[in-house]
């Protein structure tokens, strides 16, 4: 009996030792960043419900900052971090699950959930009035609950599957990319595996109601806002592209091209909303107003030199190659050495992703799709999945937004380090052949 006992305490102290860990450097996290941080946006998901009718803001995390505020009165906006904390924390379990099926390790599944679990940049967020870190803790189920449909395709794993995408986008409209990027998997399995062909049907027909819903709020957001998208700074994000790259010089009306040039100028050329919200206040008083001249605007300026338009979209992948993937640091007193040497302990074992960090990744994993898929003529979907949503992800942020890309891009994090799980086990898959091909050649040899 006691050797049955000593093996159970053996069997699970790599688990042990991983939530030791992310607990702890989680808790001297917390403890050295200041609770409910409000951001210069924070304030649309705290009143009301954030516009979403006008393309603001999606539903979702208004609606739990209200519900906090109901529960908690005075103190809402720490119940809502604490909710977030608690919600991460469950994410780290699942992001340990979905490694663990996809590469059948529990050792790899563990260090990856330690990486992902203690990274500065997932931490950071949690303690911000933001929907960032709720966004990344839906990423992560989403991930779970795919690579579970992945391995076994049936309509109770797809259900979770599309709830999570819509849950997801009903929290940031960024992520509305998973909706075509489940559709897309969905079609490769329609022709792929024919023999699950029932279910895909009917998880089609789920995903195409979400798209449904979206171009519905699309609809809205066009009648009250003047842009046909499901977040209304469209326009202005095309604005801010024309500006720094100069395409708005080509506008035939010049004295409207020397105004904006007096407020981009006076801004030193920086680019925010210092230099946006005058400009686009040029255009009409209301973002009906405003939004649909700007789309005008926009499109003359972009098609008068496409050429260098594209260059300088395309410069944005590689002007950002050292960009780090994080937010801001704690910061302990000189007094507090415990704290302090946990926090150095911290960097040290867990290295800050860049955004060049994951086209490597992206181009390392492309690499063995493409093997494993010649090789042996099956679809490797975990690899498929993996290079899809990292490069969708990387596109639509650069695309879409112009500026503060580590924040905007936060949500690639549980991809990546999936990516980095199955490079793991494909390197530690490979060291253990070759062990076994020269322990035989030996034998052999004897």
């Amino acid at each position: 009996m006691e050797k049955y006992k000593r093996q159970r305490k053996v069997v699970y102290l790599p688990e042990l030792i991983s939530a030791l860990l992310v607990l702890l450097f989680r808790y001297i996290n917390y403890k050295n960043l200041e609770f409910a941080r409000i951001k210069a946006d924070s304030k649309s998901y705290i009143t009301g419900w954030g516009g979403f009718r006008e393309g603001n803001r999606m539903p979702l995390y208004p609606a739990i900052v209200h519900l906090n505020k109901l529960l908690f009165n005075d103190a809402y906006l720490t119940g809502m971090v604490w909710c977030q904390i608690l919600v991460s924390l469950i994410a780290v379990v699942f992001f340990y699950k979905a490694v663990k099926i996809a590469t059948r390790n529990r050792l790899i599944a563990c260090i990856a959930a330690v990486f992902y679990g203690c990274y500065p940049g997932v931490m950071g967020f949690d303690t911000f009035i933001l929907s960032e870190s709720l966004a990344l803790s839906l990423s992560v189920f989403l991930l779970y609950f795919t690579v579970r449909y992945i391995q076994n395709s049936t309509w109770k794993n797809g259900r979770w599957m599309l709830l999570l995408v819509f849950l997801a986008v009903c929290v940031k409209s960024a992520l509305f990319i998973y909706v075509p990027a489940v559709f897309v998997l969905l079609v490769l399995q329609f022709f792929l595996q024919k023999e699950k062909r029932r279910t895909i049907y009917r998880l089609m027909g789920i995903n195409l109601l979400i798209a449904m819903f979206l171009l519905i709020h699309a609809g809205q957001v066009y009648a009250h806002s003047g842009t046909f998208s499901i977040d209304k700074r469209g326009p202005c994000h095309t604005l801010a592209s024309c500006l720094q790259s100069g395409v708005y010089k080509n506008y035939p009306d010049q004295g409207l091209v020397g105004e904006i040039e007096k407020i981009y100028t006076k801004n030193d050329k920086e680019m925010d909303y210092k230099v946006l919200k005058p400009v686009m206040k040029m255009f009409g008083s209301t973002s009906k107003e405003y939004n649909s001249r700007l789309e005008e605007f926009n499109s003359y300026c972009i098609k008068s030199d496409l050429g260098r338009y594209v260059r300088y979209m395309l410069s944005r992948f590689t002007d950002n190659v050292n960009l780090r993937l994080k937010m801001d640091e704690p910061t302990t007193s000189d007094e507090n050495a415990i704290d302090k040497f946990v926090l150095q302990l911290q960097n040290l074992l867990i290295f800050v992703l860049c955004i060049g960090h994951i086209y490597l990744i992206n181009l390392v994993v492309l690499f063995l799709l493409v093997k494993k898929w010649v090789k042996s003529g099956e679809c490797p979907w975990y690899y498929l999945g993996t290079v899809g949503i990292l490069s969708a992800i990387v596109i639509s942020v650069f695309l879409g937004t112009y500026g503060d890309y580590n924040r905007c891009m936060v949500y690639v994090l549980p991809f990546a380090f999936f990516g980095l799980a199955l490079l793991l086990n494909d390197l530690t898959g490979a060291i253990q052949k070759y062990k076994m091909e020269q322990s035989q050649g030996v034998d052999v040899l004897e």
